[in-house]
């Protein structure tokens, strides 16, 4: 059993159908809807996709090749040629997540899926027992938690931890009609940051985000979210025209001290969600997918199929979540001194922040 249906959920269970597994998936949404707004996907996701025989599903992507960094007021610190972030990788590209997830849906439809279905309880053995919200209890050889940064899995097998809030409330939503918009730009204030990235079709994603220490001060429930940005340059205010019906977030992480037990495993956010700032939540499913698929063959027990696959992914998803952490410590220093810092090595910074997943997870 796959637990979720989201881009995690339905890459793993592709991955383990590719290897002959017989695979349930439950969701508990009971309808599609709300796929989101847009994705970056750097290189390793796009790898892990390929690898996964997956790539049909970023027909509608748009190749992202610069990343630019400015402060506020629009002054560039730095524009980084992603190619010399990920050499000889290909492509990195962004697409609304909509979009990704019905190409996964599309890949999958032939799995069998149960909607509007929660998992309610698991007993972990040999042949873990689930019961579900529609009455249903059945056993599987494995589990797989794949139910989001607030994973009922994650809480009924290993007892949390629940997520942990960052220090920050950000805001998604998509901007339309900016066909001269190209490639990804941040703009960087004091304490907040507007990130707008090009996803095909005269569309821009955009996400924004505040220090929650200034949503007091800048996001009374009389006052719309956007003054917070209103002394941001162009195109920022023009983009933010359309944020009305943004969604909003707190930022949270999730780092559990195992992600396996018996029969039972976690994938994606359920099992490393960290801030979205090295854009990783999605590469890092697909990864846990590929991974998952390479060590599950016929001749593996199960047990040592588990246990490894912790061992493979875990320093992989520290290293992303360590540097995750660096990236917020520097964004939050005095904005003099940062954009000193970004002018200077932005470049080196991005390429070091990333070189360990250069190699194939």
């Amino acid at each position: 059993m796959v637990v979720g249906a989201g881009l995690a959920g339905l890459a793993t269970a592709w991955a383990l159908r590719r290897r002959g597994v017989e695979v349930e998936l439950v969701e508990r949404r009971r309808a599609w809807g709300g796929e989101g707004s847009g994705l970056y996907l750097p290189a390793n996701a796009v790898r892990a996709l390929g690898t996964l025989g997956l790539s049909a599903a970023l027909e509608q992507a748009t190749p992202v090749r610069r990343q630019r960094l400015c402060d506020h007021r629009g002054h560039r610190l730095a524009d980084i040629d992603v190619g010399t972030i990920w050499p000889g990788l290909g492509d990195c590209v962004a697409i609304h997540r909509a979009e990704l997830h019905d190409g996964l849906r599309e890949a999958t439809r032939d799995i069998p899926l149960r909607m509007g279905t929660r998992v309610t309880s698991i007993q972990d053995g040999d042949r873990p027992l689930v019961g579900c919200s529609d009455g249903t209890s059945r056993e599987y050889d494995l589990v797989v938690g794949a139910d989001g940064i607030h994973s009922a899995v994650r809480e009924l097998v290993f007892g949390g931890p629940p997520a942990s809030p960052v220090g920050q409330v950000c805001w998604r939503f998509v901007a339309d009609g900016c066909p001269d918009f190209a490639d990804w730009t941040a703009w960087l204030g004091r304490g907040r940051s507007f990130l707008a990235v090009a996803i095909g079709g005269g569309r821009v994603y955009c996400y924004a985000d505040l220090a929650t220490h200034l949503v007091a001060d800048e996001v009374s429930p009389d006052r719309d979210w956007r003054a917070a940005f209103a002394d941001f340059a162009e195109p920022v205010t023009q983009l933010l025209d359309q944020g009305v019906t943004a969604h909003q977030a707190v930022v949270e992480t999730v780092a559990p001290p195992t992600w396996a037990a018996h029969r039972v495993l976690l994938v994606g956010d359920a099992a490393h969600a960290s801030p979205p700032n090295m854009a990783q939540g999605a590469a890092m499913s697909f990864e846990d997918a590929v991974v998952l698929a390479d060590l599950l063959t016929p001749v593996r027990p199960l047990g040592e199929v588990v246990a490894e696959y912790e061992v493979r992914r875990g320093p992989r998803a520290e290293w992303v979540q360590r540097q995750a952490r660096q990236r917020d410590r520097t964004r939050t220093m005095a904005p003099a001194l940062r954009n000193a810092v970004l002018r200077l090595g932005a470049t080196r910074l991005f390429v070091a922040s990333y070189r360990p997943l250069r190699s194939a997870a």
